[in-house]
């Protein structure tokens, strides 16, 4: 008699599936078996997850999962608070942008910093285009000049620092540096680099640009950026329970793919040339987030904010953010704890600039207009 999960008697299923591991086929031994296992632990003792990941799925009959480090995305999301996108919330001082170039696409991200690199994701904007079209490079330029209205302010605050990847589109990339880094501010080109001890503001050096027949020797300047070390920063950041220095804030308005981005990678133990080190590994293919929030941080540093004294902070706050801007300003609220659980959301203070919707999209025209579909 075969029984729903309610107990009730039902009908006997078309098909039945059985988990059987590899020990019960007449065709393998316990030795080839143990051998396997033996071969796979030692690869991943090298890095190379692979012949493990094999030996599970296809010998145990198991899910793979590499367990490491890493943030959850899930507890993240549930402590986010409700404050908009594109907008400057309060306490958000200075403004940095990464930008990742794909072969289809731009992807920005703008954060707010504070004193002790507390930062406020503030917009994540995706540009459809061609980086190998001049014409398209256009609109990113455009983007990248805009300014944010302030949160219980009447002022806006533009980017006080760019950092770019140059990975993918390296060439384009170096072009639109060349002629664009003395209109756009603090504008770098860079390179993560995932070596170990590679600090985030890594080195520099002078490349030269190829572009549509052209060639300018020593035309622009690279920057490299120490990518594990920022991740390991990140990871770090993520863990403080309070708002501070390195607190990182989330907007209820951000989707859970941002979220699942943010944290697509995990840090775990690998044997690299005979010895124990870490390694970050990809548990999703897509990690945007993550690495425009990296060139975002190595912006930030670039313009020396990690190394602000008291004083400079002080003087950065009565300029951004005076208790009261002028007659007309209401004061700026009392900085409570992010919550610890979800919340429902609160309707968004008035918004002195035209109105902007919030969230991600995907267009061409550098139009800042926002949806809540990804």
């Amino acid at each position: 008699i075969w029984r729903d999960s309610q107990g009730t008697p039902t009908r006997p299923p078309k098909t039945l599936g059985v988990q059987v591991w590899a020990a019960y086929s007449p065709q393998r031994s316990w030795a080839s078996i143990v051998k396997e296992f033996e071969e796979a632990v030692s690869a991943l003792e090298k890095g190379d997850p692979g012949p493990m990941q094999l030996f599970v799925n296809e010998t145990l009959g198991e899910t793979w999962e590499v367990k490491g480090e890493r943030s959850d995305e899930h507890a993240l999301q549930a402590r986010a608070e409700a404050f908009p996108l594109c907008q400057v919330p309060v306490g958000g001082l200075v403004l940095t942008a990464g930008v990742d170039v794909q072969r289809n696409r731009w992807e920005i991200a703008v954060w707010a910093w504070a004193r002790g690199l507390e930062s406020w994701p503030v917009d994540h904007h995706i540009i459809e285009g061609n980086p190998a079209s001049e014409e398209d490079w256009q609109q990113v330029t455009t983007y990248l000049q805009r300014r944010y209205p302030q949160a219980y302010h009447a002022g806006s605050l533009g980017l006080s620092g760019i950092s770019i990847d140059s990975s993918d589109q390296t060439q384009a990339v170096y072009n639109w540096v060349r002629k664009n880094q003395h209109q756009l501010p603090c504008l770098r080109a860079v390179k993560g680099r995932g070596e170990e001890g590679v600090p985030v503001l890594g080195p520099a050096s002078i490349q030269d640009i190829n572009w549509n027949g052209q060639k300018w020797p020593q035309g622009v300047k690279l920057w490299n950026v120490g990518v594990d070390t920022a991740k390991d920063l990140l990871l770090g950041q993520l863990a403080i329970p309070t708002p501070g220095p390195g607190y990182v804030h989330f907007s209820q308005d951000l989707p859970r793919e941002w979220f699942e981005q943010l944290t697509a990678e995990q840090r775990i133990l690998a044997k690299l040339n005979g010895r124990d080190t870490y390694r970050w590994v990809k548990r999703r293919p897509r990690n945007e987030v993550l690495d425009c929030r990296n060139y975002a941080l190595h912006s930030a540093m670039s313009i020396g904010l990690h190394h602000h004294s008291d004083r400079k902070w002080q003087q950065i706050e009565a300029a951004v953010q005076p208790v009261n801007a002028d007659l007309f300003s209401a004061p700026l609220p009392a900085r409570t704890p992010a919550p610890a659980i979800s919340v429902a959301p609160q309707p968004s203070p008035p918004r002195t600039e035209e109105p902007q919707d919030r969230g991600y999209a995907r267009r061409r025209s550098p139009a800042p207009t926002f949806t809540r579909a990804w």
